[in-house]
């Protein structure tokens, strides 16, 4: 499963820029020509990893939700993923997925999908950072990869926040477009 606004959901993210400026691009992104893909294992957590910290101020847009899609992918082939989620030697899952305190950001763990990378893992699965779910970040070129998944189906992720809300699930507030577009006015 893939959150994402309104693009191809096998697009592979990278850092463009030299690895040690503490760039603020994703968790495991890696260097340019590579890339990294950043899916969930079932649509909720993907659905919240989207959100995530968009919503700090406990309100999500109405207008975000409406420009998400969660995004069915089914990988076409067997891969090798180092398995994060777990308690490991100099690490605890915590660490890697947490919230990250200082200004390195995620260079760390940037350079820790390089390592990997580099021993022949095709890709991390970490617990998700913003609920009990998990995430799978893979590794290929930073470019579409059509190749490397078939498109199964898509949720709206205003469908999704209503779904999840009806089952309980603590979501930030909906915020009304009326409201978005006030805002926007006042800032």
């Amino acid at each position: 499963m893939r959150g994402n606004t309104l693009c191809d959901p096998r697009f592979f993210a990278s850092i463009t820029k030299n690895i040690t400026d503490k760039s603020s691009a994703g968790r495991f992104d890696l260097l340019f020509p590579a890339g990294t893909c950043n899916t969930a294992a079932d649509e909720y957590t993907a659905f919240r990893e989207r959100l995530g910290r968009t919503a700090v101020d406990g309100f999500i847009s109405e207008t975000f939700l409406s420009n998400t899609l969660v995004t069915e992918l089914r990988i076409k082939r067997r891969l090798l993923l180092a398995d994060l989620s777990k308690p490991g030697p100099g690490y605890i899952p915590g660490d890697i997925t947490g919230p990250l305190p200082d200004e390195d950001g995620y260079h760390v763990t940037q350079l820790w999908a390089e390592a990997l990378k580099k021993l022949g893992f095709d890709g991390i699965i970490a617990r998700a950072r913003h609920n009990d779910g998990y995430a799978l970040y893979l590794f290929g070129s930073a470019e579409v990869q059509e190749d490397f998944f078939d498109v199964v189906g898509t949720h709206l992720g205003m469908d999704l926040y209503w779904e999840m809300s009806t089952k309980g699930e603590s979501l930030p507030k909906l915020r009304t477009s009326d409201e978005d577009y006030a805002d926007s006015l006042i800032g």
